[in-house]
């Protein structure tokens, strides 16, 4: 179990580096049979597969948070040293 919220964790991360919230929706949608999938080929009781169901969404949402605050890091840190080829021009008012 622990691992399997570790991966989710982690393509949770890789969704908050690329994409917005929205992607949350469609990727909970897909996760959810998967792990009664899982729950059922190891033939586990209702509750624990219920159970690693809210624990998969929960550890996607948690990845999705920490990539999207990455993201804005990296972002934040290539526009302060100017790698976007952005330059910050100082406007002098004319008289």
């Amino acid at each position: 179990m622990t691992a399997f919220a570790a991966a989710a964790i982690l393509i949770g991360t890789l969704l908050g580096l690329r994409f917005k919230v929205l992607i949350l929706a469609p990727a909970m949608a897909l996760g959810s049979p998967v792990t009664l999938a899982i729950g059922l080929v190891y033939n586990d009781s209702v509750w624990l597969v219920l159970f690693a169901m809210v624990l998969a969404a929960a550890a996607l949402q948690v990845g999705y948070f920490t990539g999207a605050i990455i993201r804005v890091v990296v972002i934040a840190t290539c526009v302060r040293k100017g790698l976007f080829g952005a330059t910050v021009v100082a406007q002098r008012t004319i008289r």
